[in-house]
C-alpha cells in the first residue's frame, strides 16, 4: 500500500468497504430466509405431532345409516362440530327430535327441529344440543353412544337408532 497514492488508497478502501457491506447484506438476507424456512418446517412438524398425539376421539368420522326397521332412511355424517343429516326418504320429515346418547345415566342430549324436506341435507351444530336441564353439550368432550332420530311421517311417528361402528 506504500506504492499507492492517497487517492488510490482511499478508492481501494471504499471499494473494499462496499464489498464487505454487500457480503454482510447478502448473509443477513440468507439468514432471514433460512429462519423463515425453519419456522415453516417447525410449524408443519408441530401440527403433525399435535394431530397424531392429541386425543383423536374428537375427530368426526362419517357414519352412514341405512333404512331402519321402522322405515326411516337417513344419512348422518360428522364434520368438525356439526352433525350433517340427510333425509333419504321420499317424504318430508316433520317434528324432528334428534337424540345423542352418551351412554351414561341421564347423559343424553337432544335437539328438536321443525322439518327436513325429502332429499334435503341439514347441518346442525353439536353445541345446539342440550340435556333435560338445558345444559349445552361440550363438543370437545363429546363421545356419544348412539344417535336416535324421531320424525313424523305419513305412516305416523317413526324413529331410527344407530350406534357408531
Amino acid at each position: 500500500m506504500e506504492d499507492l497514492t492517497t487517492e488510490q488508497q482511499q478508492s481501494l478502501y471504499l471499494r473494499e468497504k462496499a464489498r464487505l457491506e454487500a457480503q454482510h447484506e447478502f448473509a443477513a438476507k440468507k439468514k432471514k430466509k433460512l429462519k423463515y424456512i425453519g419456522i415453516v418446517c417447525f410449524s408443519i412438524i408441530l401440527s403433525g405431532a399435535l394431530f397424531i398425539f392429541c386425543d383423536l376421539s374428537s375427530i368426526r368420522i362419517p357414519y352412514y345409516f341405512e333404512r331402519s326397521p321402522s322405515g326411516l332412511m337417513a344419512e348422518v355424517k360428522y364434520f368438525g362440530n356439526q352433525v350433517i343429516i340427510t333425509n333419504r326418504d321420499p317424504f318430508d320429515w316433520k317434528n324432528i327430535r334428534i337424540e345423542l346418547s352418551t351412554g351414561r345415566l341421564r347423559g343424553g342430549y337432544y335437539l328438536e327441529i321443525p322439518s327436513i324436506r325429502a332429499g334435503e341435507t341439514s347441518g346442525i351444530e353439536i353445541s345446539k344440543f342440550a340435556n333435560n336441564n338445558g345444559d349445552r353439550i361440550n363438543p370437545i368432550e363429546l363421545t356419544f353412544h348412539s344417535i336416535k332420530i324421531l320424525v313424523d311421517s305419513p305412516n305416523g311417528r317413526v324413529s331410527y337408532t344407530r350406534k357408531p361402528e
